[in-house]
């Protein structure tokens, strides 16, 4: 019986950044913002990233080694917690995200993700006694930004999971129910937020989103 296996990786992105639109190109989101003295003194600020590279990593086995093995690649190693690794607030550079017991989530410059996608598979075949699953989704999520000094206050609207420091310090994500979806919520600053969505709740998360900063002043 023939054991070889064989792996055909495909380049979402390509070379024509035209064909690469985020969920949400299609709604006008600067249309939405609230008006005059409410958008100066924002207390919310709402922005879909540009497109942006996601990758699933799976898992099992030899952690520390394959932690080992994927540092010469990104630049960072697996967080074992739930926690980030590189900088999940810049868009410039790679961040790897801890969402379960053997799945973490890594955010990339688009134009890196194909590349990344190969070298972390290479990387992970090397070591021994390993299993493991590496899958592109960039093309079925969103990524928001939500800030501001009453962004925590929209987020206790939309999830019942305990959003206070000592519980949801820098750099934490958790996988929670948000409205009547589900997101992946990471913090990035004091009072910055990424959340994850998938492409088919996009347009759902960003009406919840924007009808829940409504009182506090939007600014998109």
């Amino acid at each position: 019986m023939n054991t070889n296996e064989v792996t055909v990786v495909a380049n979402q992105y390509a070379n024509d950044a035209s064909l690469a639109q985020t969920p949400l190109h299609h709604a006008q989101l600067d249309g939405n913002s609230s008006s005059g003295t409410a958008t100066q003194n924002a207390g919310v600020r709402l922005t879909e990233r540009e497109l942006t590279g996601q990758l699933v990593l799976r898992i099992r086995g030899d952690l520390s080694a394959a932690s080992k093995a994927i540092e010469p690649v990104l630049g960072i190693g697996l967080p074992s917690t739930l926690k980030s690794t590189g900088n999940p607030a810049s868009s410039s550079g790679p961040s790897l995200a801890w969402v379960s017991p053997d799945e973490w989530r890594l955010l990339c410059p688009i134009e890196q993700a194909f590349e990344n996608e190969q070298n972390i598979r290479n990387a992970l075949s090397a070591v021994g006694e390993l299993s493991h699953a590496v899958v592109n989704v960039s093309g079925g999520y969103t990524l928001l930004d939500i800030s501001g000094a009453d962004a925590i206050n929209v987020l206790k609207k939309s999830t019942g999971y305990d959003l206070r420091d000592k519980n949801f310090p820098l750099g934490k994500v958790v996988g929670t129910a948000f409205g009547k979806t589900s997101v992946h919520l990471l913090r990035t600053g004091e009072e910055k937020w990424h959340i994850i969505a998938r492409r088919s709740f996009a347009d759902y998360t960003w009406l919840w989103l924007q009808n829940a900063a409504r009182e506090y002043g939007l600014k998109i």
